[in-house]
């Protein structure tokens, strides 16, 4: 889940408007973007609470196709995503049994997600479990 706001801070705040719904936890600006049809559009009807930047949910609602373009704000920059899909929430909770992504392809074009992954899984861990063994 990628929150949508209109700065970096907006990301961090506890209440989400409008996110970006991605098929791997960590896929941001930082790596080439998934594809469009992989991302969808979210914006609930009220203001939800943000289950974190590094952590992967489970939703449900009314899924139509719709192209569009977003801007996502980090820290360091901004990009501007495709997207094919909106989705009408009706529901969204922590994902129970979160499975890594598979990665298919040569080493060197994988490298970027891979090393994606195991940064945003180290960020995870530490947002819940703050201490020197996490942080090494």
């Amino acid at each position: 889940m990628l929150p949508l706001g209109a700065n970096s801070r907006e990301q961090q705040s506890e209440q989400v408007s409008e996110f970006l719904l991605v098929p791997y936890v960590g896929a941001c600006i930082h790596v080439p973007p998934p594809p469009p049809n992989q991302m969808i559009y979210v914006k609930p009807s009220s203001v939800i609470e943000n289950p974190g930047l590094f952590s992967a949910v489970s939703v449900s609602g009314q899924l139509r196709e719709q192209l569009g373009e977003y801007k996502l704000f980090q820290v360091d920059g901004s990009r501007t995503v495709a997207v094919s899909y909106v989705m009408e929430l009706d529901a969204i909770a922590p994902a129970a049994g979160t499975v890594s992504p598979q990665f298919i392809g040569p080493w060197w074009q994988t490298l970027p997600a891979r090393v994606s992954g195991v940064l945003t899984q180290s960020l995870a861990s530490l947002q819940f479990q703050p201490s020197p063994r996490t942080m090494l």
